[in-house]
């Protein structure tokens, strides 16, 4: 009976091994997983958010083949004392039945607004835009010879999905301006990300006129 006792306890003895090793294997398999889980599910919402920049964009550009203008709701022109013109998608594009739904974006909280046109280049700024889309120092700001400019104004984003937005839109362009500091004003992609913060205000171009 002794020697059964024994054997029985060697046997539990070594199940318990057998749980510690596989836990410890599931741990490990975890480590792998969720950073690359987590990954996936935010290459998703940049690429749903880089979606619906390009379907405003698209909305827009129809708008303009139509009315010749960017700066009108309902018949009513928007002048420079209506300006910023917060809600553009909303009030003028859905209404016009150029969107089907409100620019929802999975990132951060965005605002498609018209704003004046800066003179000259300018920071990210949410009341004037300036854009050097291609980089071009002789040319600053490639939007300055329109009235007003139309962008997409995402707050609370990530500084990594800043850059991942930045890469989706500026394509190659990107590194024009991307710095590993969180600051990149060339480009369609605008944004400053100062001392450590790492949520800020970004700033993309769709059309001017």
């Amino acid at each position: 009976m002794k020697l059964r006792h024994s054997s029985n306890n060697r046997r539990r003895a070594f199940t318990m091994i057998e749980m510690v090793g596989v836990l410890a294997v599931i741990s490990i398999l975890a480590g792998l997983l969720v950073p690359r889980v987590f990954s996936v599910i935010t290459s998703a919402k940049v690429s749903a958010a880089s979606f619906g920049i390009s379907s405003i964009k698209s909305a827009a550009m129809m708008y303009y083949g139509k009315y010749g203008k960017l700066g009108t709701t309902n018949g009513t022109t928007i002048t420079s004392t209506n300006l910023p013109f917060i809600g553009y998608d909303s009030n003028v594009l859905l209404r016009e039945g150029f969107l089907d739904k409100p620019f929802d974006s999975p990132i951060g909280t965005a605002s498609v607004q018209l704003v004046a046109a800066a003179t000259t280049a300018t920071a990210p700024d949410g009341t004037n835009a300036a854009f050097n889309l291609d980089g071009n120092s002789s040319y600053p700001n490639d939007a300055g010879n329109g009235s007003v400019v139309l962008q997409v104004v995402f707050s609370n984003m990530a500084l990594e999905d800043a850059r991942e937005i930045n890469r989706r839109i500026d394509g190659e362009n990107a590194i024009l301006g991307e710095s590993i500091t969180g600051t990149d004003t060339l480009g369609a992609v605008k944004y400053v990300y100062s001392g450590s913060a790492q949520t800020g205000s970004v700033y993309v171009y769709l059309a001017h006129k």
